[in-house]
Formats: structure tokens, sequence, C-alpha cells
């Protein structure tokens, strides 16, 4: 298993979710074509969540602050 303090850092895809006791898929660490065939999924399913994602204010507040976008993947407690 690896270390959270590895983090920020390309995930491969069979890993994600093995790190935290969530599934999480850090979109900003993909590749360009995976990144956008994410996207494309999130549009489809949660196009609320793909509404806030695309917000300027959301964009500023990342710009700001050089953060990641992290999604979880499965529902959780």
């Amino acid at each position: 298993m690896g270390d959270i303090r590895d983090w920020p850092r390309p995930l491969p895809a069979g890993a994600i979710g093995r790190y935290r006791p969530t599934s999480w898929l850090n979109l900003s660490q993909l590749e360009p074509a995976e990144k956008a065939a994410h996207w494309q999924e999130i549009r489809e399913q949660q196009p609320a969540l793909a509404a806030l994602l695309a917000e300027p204010g959301f964009q500023a507040l990342r710009t700001q602050f050089n953060a990641d976008v992290m999604i979880e993947t499965e529902p959780h407690d």
C-alpha cells in the first residue's frame, strides 16, 4: 500500500480506492484522454456536480489554492 504522504501523484487506475477508506479519483492527475472520459461520465451521471465544478467561482477558488479536483466515486457513510 502507498503512503498518504506521497500524494499528490498520478494514481494507477487499479489503485484508486486503495489509499483511502473511500474511493476517490484525482481528476487533476489524469492523462488528458482519461480526464475527458471521466468528465463525460460525470456530465452524464451527475449533471449537478458537473455544473458546480464548471462554475467560474469554483475555478477561481481552485486556482487560488492550486487544488486538485477529487471526486468520490462510490458513496460511503
